[in-house]
């Protein structure tokens, strides 16, 4: 097969999957997009309205309620945790724990996951695609990006959330020379330098737009002999799945098997298999991913991917049988309803105050019927008449009963499908009971339950893809640096991987299997008044909750540089205590071990003199009497002797521990001046604002 053949090819397959199913999909994925940007009338009733004189108003009720929702996904987030299944161990998964948020803060992933979870409420569909960047790095980094819904096109056949099932996946791009010059080198781009045109089996479709792209206002100062920044050049990306026969390494111990790079030499695989004697290779059909990207007429790559999966990891809000289904497709007619509701109140309201009136012909004095017209309709205008029951005001059509009601209906409506509530987005009435409303809010996090959980699964399979390309590319020592804590209060960490000592691979993250779930990790910017005061309950209890973090909950301003100058000026303060705390804990162990070896040295020697008094009294009984008991003698002695000098040593270790707990008390003092002073300032720099009123003094109170 020629390359143009092989390029028609792959565009009939690109067809196939657009004409049965992704073009119904961008119709609808428009008109929803559409009503959350706020164009929620057509052109053709807008022209309507305006020739009748008629309001068209438009509430974007659709927005804000997506806009709460992800407001409740912001507060709701997780974080990934490994767990060991294969060849791997406890210490192992922490490791991968630290590369895995090691990528995500790279990747600012927290926004990126909010960015995907609005698409999928929007548009229904929305996408991952996380590849290895070499642009900055030659050992390459994981890079998570967001691709357009509307540029990824399923397959027909897919009726499986996991991507691994998939047979493929297309990615169409509009593309200029010099985007294909980026990508694929000046060489093979130099084709596409002056295109003459599209390929004559193009679709009507595809070769009119790319035709108007060079009509685009932002190519309209390009001369037409210098198109090269035009974005009007097809590329075309298909990843899918193929069986091949190829060497594979196969653990004979466990069966476990992993396909043999196809660039390694035989030198590479002899390496391998002599650091694992367990290990052997063999052929197997094997399933790979295949890659190939067409441009035009042209294949521009055609080989087996580098990675072991698809890049693209979809999300869909809900998933049945091939079909997805986002948020804003339910609310289109309410939100319809609404604003059509309330366009006909306004214009009955109108029609009200400007009713018209029923005149005699020729009784007005002080203006002509023209004048009336523009006239009529002002407060205070006086009508000079011959008779007054010659003008007659036009009684206007009365409200229907139950009008008012239907915009109420459509609000409640919209609010009832996307599952959010007044008193879950902090709109309750002042008068419902606060059980209520936590009632309420916990019921709300049910009805974004299913969305989330989705969510959640298209995290696991996208940390499944990212482990496969950490295990295939990160087979180097590399030094990772990672933030545990917040900004705030930051945990900086620096974390080896695959280090070589002494032959042994330290914190290897090329082997292993590992399971992944999900735990709660909330954004501290949701944490409560409510829970910053249990916090507070619990300290008063004996809980030993440091002050930082108290700080670092608050809702007080400038919490950050607070916290800053507490660390800085307790320094000092907070060494000399933990100096002099740790000057007693030496004192009370010298202290033991003295005790213990004088205690020691007494028992040996009685039991020596107990021996030597034994054999004298053998001898001479008389003399063994006078010597026991001086000897015994001697032993009180020696007991009032050490019971003395320890008296001397318990006074100076309590006079230590006195002076450390003097140095703590001072701590704690100088602590509560600090944050009382930076509560004063922060009072203080409150009242000094424009636009505040300093509160007056009580009657009575002293001057």
């Amino acid at each position: 097969m020629s390359n143009s053949q092989e390029a028609r090819y792959q565009y009939e397959h690109y067809r196939y999957c657009y004409d049965n199913g992704h073009q119904e999909y961008l119709a609808h994925a428009k008109r929803c997009f559409d009503f959350w940007q706020g164009k929620q009338w057509s052109e053709a009733d807008m022209a309507k309205l305006a020739a009748a004189g008629r309001p068209a108003l438009t509430f974007n009720v659709v927005e804000s309620l997506v806009r709460a929702m992800k407001g409740m996904q912001c507060a709701l987030r997780n974080d990934v945790m490994f767990a060991p299944v294969q060849d791997a161990s406890a210490e192992s998964s922490k490791v991968m724990d630290a590369v895995w948020l090691h990528i995500q803060q790279r990747n600012m992933f927290d926004h990126r996951e909010s960015d995907v979870y609005e698409k999928g409420l929007i548009m229904d569909r929305a996408y991952y695609d996380v590849r290895m960047d070499f642009n900055s790095s030659l050992q390459g980094e994981v890079k998570i990006t967001s691709p357009r819904s509307q540029d990824v096109i399923l397959d027909p056949a897919i009726d499986d959330y996991d991507p691994y099932t998939w047979p493929r996946v297309f990615k169409r791009r509009w593309v200029s020379y010099m985007d294909l010059v980026a990508m694929f080198g000046k060489s093979r781009a130099e084709k596409f330098k002056y295109p003459s045109g599209s390929p004559g089996w193009f679709d009507y479709e595809d070769a009119f737009m790319s035709q108007q792209m060079g009509n685009l206002p932002y190519f309209a100062g390009i001369a037409p002999e210098d198109d090269r920044s035009v974005r009007g050049l097809l590329l075309l990306e298909q990843q899918y799945f193929d069986y091949k026969r190829k060497d594979v390494f196969v653990d004979v111990l466990t069966g476990d098997f992993s396909e043999v790079p196809e660039s390694w030499t035989d030198e590479k695989i002899g390496a391998v298999l002599a650091q694992a004697p367990d290990t052997t290779v063999m052929k197997k059909e094997v399933k790979t991913v295949r890659w190939r990207i067409t441009c035009e007429d042209e294949v521009l790559h055609d080989e087996d991917s580098i990675y072991d999966r698809f890049t693209i990891v979809p999300y869909f809000p809900s998933f049945v049988d091939g079909v997805a289904k986002g948020a804003v497709g339910s609310l289109l007619d309410p939100q319809t309803l609404y604003n059509k509701v309330s366009s006909q109140e306004l214009h009955i309201v109108n029609t009200t105050a400007n009713s018209g009136y029923k005149i005699k012909t020729g009784s007005l004095k002080n203006m002509t019927i023209e004048e009336a017209e523009e006239r009529g309709s002002q407060t205070g205008i006086i009508f000079e008449l011959d008779d007054i029951n010659q003008m007659e005001k036009i009684q206007p059509n009365q409200i229907p009963p139950g009008h008012d009601r239907i915009s109420g209906k459509a609000d409640a409506i919209m609010r009832n499908l996307a599952g959010v509530s007044n008193q879950g987005r902090g709109f309750a009435r002042e008068d419902v009971a606060g059980e209520a409303i936590m009632a309420n809010q916990a019921a709300q996090d049910i009805n974004s339950a299913s969305w989330l959980s989705n969510l959640h699964r298209s995290k696991q399979y996208l940390v499944q893809t990212i482990t496969s390309m950490v295990q295939n590319f990160y087979n180097e020592p590399r030094l990772i640096y990672i933030n545990r804590g917040s900004i705030y209060k930051p945990q900086y960490e620096e974390v080896a991987i695959n280090q070589n000592v002494e032959g042994e691979v330290i914190n290897d993250v090329t082997r292993g299997k590992y399971s992944t779930t999900l735990v709660p990790s909330p954004s501290r910017s949701t944490m409560s008044e409510h829970d910053f005061k249990m916090l507070m309950e619990m300290r008063k209890l004996g809980i030993g909750i440091p002050d930082d973090l108290l700080l670092e909950l608050s809702p007080a301003a400038n919490k950050g540089k607070i916290i800053q100058n507490l660390r800085g000026d307790s320094n000092e303060r907070q060494a000399a205590a933990e100096q002099a705390a740790a000057e007693a804990n030496l004192v009370e162990l010298k202290k033991q071990a003295a005790t213990a070896q004088k205690e020691e040295a007494a028992a040996m020697l009685n039991q020596a003199r107990a021996e030597k008094f034994a054999v004298e009294a053998q001898t001479d009984p008389d003399a063994a009497y006078v010597e026991v008991e001086t000897e015994r003698m001697a032993i009180d002695r020696q007991r009032v002797d050490n019971d003395y000098d320890l008296g001397l040593r318990d006074l100076a270790l309590k006079e230590r521990q006195g002076r450390a707990n003097t140095a703590v008390q001072l701590t704690k003092m100088d602590h509560d001046r600090d944050t009382a002073r930076a509560a004063a300032k922060e009072k203080a720099a409150g009242a000094k604002k424009p636009g505040t009123t300093p509160a007056k003094p009580k009657k009575g109170a002293n001057k």
